[in-house]
């Protein structure tokens, strides 16, 4: 039924009531009144098919995705609200659903590890793209490379919540994985807390000055945000980006040696 209204023509409701009346119904899954909607928005949902093609092979799928967008669009719409119609809303579902699906394709062809680390860096510079850019070295990623793969999402037409999303993803994992290196972090569980004292404690004692130094900044210790080798290397006075990079891998695998992980 929905496929094939794509090639119906716009049909425009006369009266707030009456499309409230539609909404209500829809959300209830009255099958004719959504088609009736759909019809009444032809024309913006057609925008973002046209905004969206180039990023899909097939134009039945992008089709698909932006009615999927109308349909949460009508679901989100509120029946108590003060708005009787849903236009305000359906042109920012339809782009979002498109731009996610456009988004997963371009995730799809970049290696997981790779993208992990470009949504991590991506965070740190606050969604700035050219502050990301200058980043990247620090953060084991060549400029150029970053700048690809940004390019890549706004070709697109990948938009911020979308790579806020996936970001916000990227530092919940980055975190998960620090804590397995740095296994001091807090716990609520008193005897796991003094065991992982104890850890730390065996850990950092195989650690020279600037090697606990450096693992303090990238790790966080302390409760201070964890920096960058780059960062690091400015603070504490040391060559390089690269030198602070080795520090740590050498100090990391000291202290795995050291309490048998």
């Amino acid at each position: 039924m929905f496929a094939a209204i794509w090639t119906e023509s716009a049909a425009p409701i006369a009266t707030d009531a009456e499309e409230r009346d539609l909404l209500i119904r829809a959300q209830a899954g009255d099958e004719a009144a959504t088609f009736t909607l759909i019809r009444a928005y032809l024309p913006a949902l057609a925008a973002a098919v046209r905004e969206f093609w180039p990023m899909f092979q097939d134009t039945e799928e992008l089709r698909s995705v932006v009615l999927v967008g109308f349909l949460e669009a009508v679901q989100a719409w509120d029946p108590g609200g003060e708005y009787p119609r849903v236009a305000g809303i359906v042109r920012q579902y339809a782009t979002d659903a498109a731009s996610r699906e456009a988004g997963q394709g371009v995730m799809s062809r970049i290696p997981e590890r790779t993208l992990k680390r470009f949504l991590g860096i991506l965070r740190r510079a606050d969604g700035d793209p050219a502050r990301g850019a200058e980043l990247a070295p620090s953060l084991d990623m060549a400029s150029a490379t970053f700048t690809n793969i940004y390019r890549q999402f706004k070709s697109a037409n990948v938009g911020a919540p979308f790579m806020t999303h996936y970001g916000e993803e990227s530092r919940r994992e980055e975190a998960a994985e620090t804590d397995a290196v740095a296994p001091w972090g807090p716990t609520t569980d008193p005897l796991v807390g003094v065991e992982d004292r104890l850890l730390a404690a065996t850990a950092l004692g195989v650690l020279d000055e600037t090697e606990a130094e450096v693992c303090r900044l990238a790790f966080g210790l302390g409760g201070a945000d964890p920096l960058p080798d780059g960062k690091i290397a400015a603070q504490l006075g040391l060559s390089s980006r690269l030198k602070a990079q080795r520090v740590r891998q050498a100090a990391v695998a000291k202290m795995r040696a050291a309490v048998g992980a």
